[in-house]
């Protein structure tokens, strides 16, 4: 159950941050972002936009992901629908904690640090897909995982 946990909520921690930042250097969203000319310039763009995102942001969302995750586990959901909702509630109660509580000087290319605005709509809507996905792919992958090992 350990490596299916740990890969897993690593998989998805990656998701958090790296979703979100395609979805900011798509729609350019980021005010200092690169410009996207083609679809070619995406996958560069969105590493810029990731790697601007500071330590810290990437640091408490990745302890935040790893404690709802954790609550998830430990209720042992026995439906799978039941863990993809509790993961998808974990891991948008994470999002929201990290823009909540990261003080704006350690917020640098996320949420305030990005737009000057600690909740902005637009920004939100990238971090709450970002999330939402997170938790999905968390969900999915440790019950196939699970489903793995026990057959």
């Amino acid at each position: 159950m350990q490596s299916c946990f740990f890969r897993c909520w690593l998989i998805s921690w990656a998701i958090a941050v790296f979703l979100p930042s395609a979805l900011i250097a798509g729609f350019a969203l980021a005010p200092h972002g690169p410009a996207i000319t083609s679809i070619t310039a995406l996958p560069a763009a969105t590493w810029a936009v990731a790697d601007e995102m500071g330590p810290a942001a990437k640091l408490l969302l990745g302890a935040c992901l790893f404690a709802a995750f954790l609550l998830v586990e430990r209720s042992r959901p026995t439906r799978q629908s039941a863990r993809i909702a509790l993961a998808i509630a974990g891991a948008l109660a994470a999002m929201l904690v990290t823009i909540a509580l990261l003080p704006a000087d350690w917020s640098r290319g996320f949420a305030i640090g990005l737009g000057g605005n600690r909740f902005d709509p637009s920004l939100l809507a990238a971090y709450v897909t970002g999330s939402a996905a997170a938790g999905l792919s968390f969900a999915m992958s440790v019950s196939r995982c699970l489903a793995r090992l026990s057959g």
